[in-house]
């Protein structure tokens, strides 16, 4: 993987101030650490933040996934772009020497992908959408290179 203190590239073109030297940090956990399990997800949205809701699938209850939230992480938008810059470039990593990651789909997005479509939001649902509810989406055509 490259070194994301000595690669712009590696770091998404962001300053390399943007990441701290392990050497340079202290890290003390406080007694409201939690470890948790998360195999679902949310967010949440606001004007200067995002907030990811993680929980556990447990079951089902009236045709309906039961979730267990565990924990909440909010952050400002610039940590959340390190962070997908970190995430993006650790499963890359990890594909180049173990293969791809194969995500398992819904019927729906399923259905889609066989009929060569991927999913996009239109900027009126999006616009619509509340703080924690997942926007609509309707299939477009991909396009054959």
């Amino acid at each position: 993987m490259p070194n994301m203190k000595d690669d712009p590239q590696a770091r998404g073109g962001l300053p390399q101030k943007a990441f701290a030297n392990a050497d340079d940090q202290i890290r003390e956990r406080t007694d409201r650490f939690r470890q948790v399990y998360a195999n679902n997800f949310r967010f949440n949205l606001n004007s200067w933040d995002i907030g990811m809701t993680f929980g556990e699938i447990t079951g089902e209850r009236d045709g309906r996934a039961v979730i267990e939230e565990t924990a909440k992480v909010t952050m400002t938008r610039e940590m959340a772009k390190v962070l997908s810059i970190i995430l993006h470039n650790h499963i890359e990593a990890f594909e180049a020497q173990y293969g791809e990651i194969r995500i398992p789909i819904s019927d729906e997005a399923e259905a889609a992908e066989e009929a060569e479509t991927i999913p996009e939001v239109s900027r009126e649902e999006d616009a619509r959408a509340k703080d924690d509810e997942v926007p609509k989406v309707k299939p477009t055509p991909v396009s054959k290179k």
